[in-house]
């Protein structure tokens, strides 16, 4: 059985491919990140900053198959050297990034005048930190372990609510 056998709507896509098919789920066509991808416009990148290179390549590779651009950096330093930001849709980094913090990064971004979203994800579920990550200029805050599920529904949230 190939995969043009199957009914179209349980088809597996590719998993980089660049115009895959629109999801089943007309929900996630309202406005968002994904409505961008699906609708054809030009797509922004989606950057991610961890220094942790097995988590790092975990979210690209997840948000590759689901039809994202994304851009890595390893650290902070990398980040605030290379990284365009005019190309951004939106930053999701950790909150511990080898001596940098994701708050900082945040205030940095923020400073600048950037108004795209940004996830900051940690292994700490402390509330504390959760609402000085609001306070930082974050849009969403994820605790580790978290579905792929979870990071899309951030993504798309967040987009809904950018200015």
């Amino acid at each position: 059985m190939t995969a043009d056998d199957w009914p179209k709507s349980t088809r597996p896509r590719p998993m980089f491919s660049r115009n895959p098919a629109p999801p089943a789920n007309n929900a996630r066509r309202n406005g968002s990140v994904v409505a961008a991808f699906y609708d054809r416009q030009p797509m922004k990148k989606i950057i991610i900053v961890d220094d942790d290179a097995s988590v790092l390549t975990a979210i690209q590779r997840g948000l590759n198959a689901h039809g994202f651009s994304t851009e890595t950096f390893e650290s902070a330093k990398a980040f605030r050297d290379s990284a365009d930001l005019d190309q951004a849709a939106c930053l999701i980094t950790d909150l511990n990034l080898n001596g940098d913090s994701g708050f900082d990064l945040t205030a940095q971004v923020r400073a600048m005048g950037h108004a795209f979203p940004i996830i900051l994800v940690t292994a700490s579920p402390d509330e504390d930190l959760r609402h000085a990550a609001r306070d930082a200029g974050c849009d969403a805050y994820i605790t580790k372990p978290f579905s792929l599920d979870v990071l899309i529904a951030a993504i798309e949230s967040a987009s809904r609510t950018e200015p």
